[in-house]
């Protein structure tokens, strides 16, 4: 897709065939899908370093998580006796298993340049949170026993599958790739007589506008599918 026009102050991408158009238009008032009513747990780790300023990405109303770190990461046998991160990670994610019924744990990191997003590895779920660092990831994302308690015994498969797709959800809204497509007409001739084909004269009307699409390879996709079928239909 290419630079068509603008709306709103916005650079809008989109594509021509015959008479028809789409555009992708951002939508800067998505709302955060850790609103919604997720499948997992998205969970940033109070530090002095970040001072919880991250948490805000994350879900509401998980003091005990942040208490239970703060525990095994502070107060904890393996910190006090052993001094040890790895051991206190480890400590973290067993008391998640047996607590919060997590069967799938993987780690999130923040990175910030030009705005703030999350980085993840998109390869399986750890068992044992080995690759963790010492204190080099910022969050974690795992499933739940309320998460799954309305769903019998969930593949191991899709529950990877899903909280993936959370993640890669909120990673499109963080980075601001959430759009409206809008497909549209060129009528016959433009205000002056001609048939410009101007992207910004006023001679396109809209025909279609579909809002919440949280990532550009789905927008954009969905974009030339809807372009596609009112090229060949005309509806």
């Amino acid at each position: 897709m290419e630079a068509l026009t603008e709306r709103y102050g916005l650079t809008c991408y989109g594509t021509r065939l015959g008479d028809y158009r789409v555009l992708l238009v951002p939508d800067t008032d998505a709302e955060n899908p850790r609103n919604w009513d997720n499948f997992g747990t998205l969970w940033f780790r109070p530090t002095e370093y970040n001072h919880n300023r991250y948490q805000n990405y994350g879900d509401e109303g998980l003091g005990d998580i942040d208490s239970a770190w703060l525990y095994f990461t502070d107060e904890s046998p393996a910190m006090q006796v052993f001094g040890s991160v790895r051991l206190a990670h480890v400590a973290f994610a067993r008391w998640l298993r047996m607590v919060k019924g997590a069967t799938h744990i993987k780690s999130v990191s923040v990175y910030e340049h030009s705005g703030i997003t999350i980085r993840y590895q998109k390869a399986e779920f750890v068992e044992r949170p080995v690759d963790w660092g010492h204190g080099s990831f910022d969050g974690l994302i795992f499933d739940t026993e309320e998460g799954r308690q309305d769903i019998a015994d969930p593949p191991e498969a899709k529950v990877r599958e899903w909280l993936t797709g959370e993640l890669e959800t909120t990673k499109a809204w963080m980075e601001g790739e959430v759009y409206f497509v809008i497909t549209e007409i060129h009528n016959e001739t433009c205000d002056d007589g001609s048939d410009c084909f101007d992207p910004d004269c006023d001679a396109w009307s809209e025909v279609e506008s579909m809002g919440n699409y949280y990532g550009e390879k789905y927008a954009e996709g969905d974009a030339y599918q809807q372009l596609a079928t009112l090229f060949l239909t005309g509806n």
